[in-house]
């Protein structure tokens, strides 16, 4: 679509589309991304989606242009219903593409306390399981960024796995 980490083809010059991984909170069996190493094991099409560093690098799977789709609560609403929790603003980190669990350092984020935004985070952690995550999402926000070739609204979680504090 012509956004940043657009491309026609993947890796392995297979065609990138569009393709939905998750619906209504549910993973999509039809989700599941390939390159044709993986697609040829399990018997169906690449997904294009093999990327590589660099031509002599083997491809491994991965995604660009991914995007979450907005809800429907204002994020000023949303920090309102919070009585104790934190807004995540940045993490540079990544999950374990294998098993799904995330643990990363909160860049950017406050303390909500009692529907108000608070001091900044200090050497804060954040740890949770991707589908623990989407399983425990409560509210999505009419607003969303770009972090990248990544676009998603803020989430709220019921409940997550924090480590550290304020400033």
């Amino acid at each position: 679509n012509g956004a940043y980490g657009s491309s026609a083809f993947d890796g392995e010059g297979v065609p990138c589309k569009n393709k939905k991984i998750f619906e209504k909170g549910k993973f999509l069996k039809t989700g599941l991304l390939h390159n044709s190493y993986t697609a040829n094991k399990e018997g169906v099409d690449s997904t294009g989606n093999a990327f590589r560093n660099s031509y002599y690098s083997l491809p491994s799977i991965g995604i660009s242009n991914l995007i979450m789709k907005s809800g429907d609560m204002a994020l000023t609403e949303m920090i309102r219903s919070v009585k104790k929790g934190i807004l995540l603003n940045y993490s540079p980190d990544s999950p374990n593409i294998a098993t799904g669990d995330f643990s990363g350092l909160i860049l950017y984020g406050n303390i909500i306390k009692d529907g108000e935004i608070k001091e900044g985070l200090n050497e804060t952690m954040i740890g949770i399981n991707l589908l623990d995550l989407y399983q425990n999402i409560d509210a999505v926000s009419k607003e969303s960024n770009f972090y990248g070739s990544f676009q998603a609204p803020y989430v709220k979680i019921k409940s997550v796995n924090i480590i550290g504090g304020a400033n």
